[in-house]
């Protein structure tokens, strides 16, 4: 047997992204600064190639809209909705996952909801 077919690597899940144990997810988390003003998610600054992205909608009463490629405008084509939560200690409402490998423009994704402080949780790798 090789040294390589002895290794073994974690696997640890976050949501539905898997990653390696190694790497890490930073939390791009928020709420909403001013109701019905789309906001970026605090995503790197230069190009890149995410392996992982996860937007969930945390508030109870209202649709979060995302957009990953400009800005979000509810209703509106190119933004998608998230569905409220059941309950926001429970369960996170509508999630979003991004393909794996997809690029990401700098500071392109963005999202908007009705009413200022609305909640939402945001992960990327």
């Amino acid at each position: 047997m090789t040294a390589r077919s002895k290794t073994m690597r974690a696997i640890v899940l976050v949501g539905a992204v898997a990653f390696p144990f190694s790497a890490f997810a930073a939390d791009c988390s928020g709420t909403i600064a001013t109701g019905g003003t789309s906001q970026a998610l605090n995503l790197p600054a230069t190009l890149r190639v995410v392996n992982g992205l996860r937007v969930c909608n945390l508030d109870t009463t209202e649709p979060l809209w995302l957009n990953i490629n400009g800005t979000a405008v509810a209703a509106t084509q190119g933004s998608v909705p998230l569905q409220a939560a059941a309950a926001s200690y429970t369960a996170a409402g509508g999630c979003f996952d991004l393909p794996t490998g997809w690029t990401l423009l700098p500071g392109a994704a963005s999202v908007v909801a009705a009413t200022l402080g609305h909640k939402y949780t945001c992960w990327w790798r």
